[in-house]
């Protein structure tokens, strides 16, 4: 993935500075995706790729909370966003 869109973007709390912003520039764009997470200023960023869609799913939170459940929202989304891109003819 070298480039894209944000086609949606859900934040409950509004993020200091740009942790995706980051994300990209220094693991994106590096081919750093073999890592599993990554940590700017005060969150923790998680993300899974798409592949037959082509699509990158990111979820920051701060990194103080140890959320366990992030893997698995990320694998329910990527699942129903395989399913609705199917359904498009």
């Amino acid at each position: 993935l070298k480039s894209g869109i944000v086609l949606f973007n859900k934040t409950f709390s509004p993020l200091v500075g740009a942790p995706v912003d980051t994300l990209i520039r220094t693991v994106l764009l590096e081919d750093r995706m073999g890592e599993e997470s990554f940590t700017s200023g005060n969150y923790t960023l998680k993300w899974s790729v798409v592949q037959d869609a082509g699509m990158l799913l990111v979820v920051a939170y701060q990194k103080m909370l140890q959320l366990t459940y992030v893997d698995e929202l990320l694998n329910l989304v990527a699942a129903d966003f395989g399913k609705l891109l199917a359904a498009v003819p």
